[in-house]
């Protein structure tokens, strides 16, 4: 890597490795070297988060419409996908005590039964994610939720492997034919 006059510091930013809780750099080559128990936070960040969820909730009102819709209206596939994971990562961490009221007026099942049925995996991958932790977290609101928005069918049909025909054409929104189906079924009925 190139070196600067001063000092021969490089001009490439070096990648950071996680820390573990005594603040020593843990190898990334080597994940046997790191123990990391279920729940417990591996990162500043998450530990920042966990430890202070006044400010999550405050980043959360913020920035989750914004997200949603930035992710409706990107076309870049790696943008959606960083929404997806922030949308996610806020789901995951945000207090549950407080998350039915966070989510009461957003259509979130709505939005993850497309995700489902959508032809990237990453995606479907993240709305699955979603989807167990409204589950977990909110059982009682979402399983109604979800069977409604046809959450349940799309993963039931991931599971048996359906997909639409090979000679179908994806529409432009990135939904499958069988997701633009159950809106427009859902809109008729």
């Amino acid at each position: 890597a190139p070196a600067s006059s001063s000092g021969g510091r490089s001009l490439v930013p070096k990648r950071r490795s996680r820390r573990n809780d005594l603040g020593e750099g843990a190898s990334d080559r080597s994940p046997g070297n790191e123990e990391v128990l279920p729940g417990q936070p591996i990162s500043e960040r998450e530990r920042a988060l966990v430890e202070s969820p006044e400010l999550l909730e405050s980043y959360g009102q913020k920035l989750f419409p914004l997200l949603l819709v930035v992710h409706a209206s990107a076309i870049n596939a790696s943008v959606r996908q960083k929404c997806l994971t922030c949308i996610t990562q806020v789901l995951h961490f945000y207090p549950t005590s407080s998350i039915e009221a966070f989510l009461r007026d957003r259509p979130l099942a709505a939005f993850i039964s497309p995700l489902i049925s959508l032809r990237e995996p990453a995606a479907a991958a993240a709305a699955l994610h979603m989807a167990e932790i409204l589950l977990t977290k909110l059982p009682h609101v979402y399983e109604v939720k979800f069977l409604r928005e046809g959450v349940f069918h799309a993963v039931s049909a991931l599971c048996a492997g359906e997909d639409s025909e090979e000679g179908d054409v994806e529409p432009v929104g990135g939904e499958s034919n069988s997701a633009t189906a159950a809106a427009a079924a859902a809109a008729a009925g």
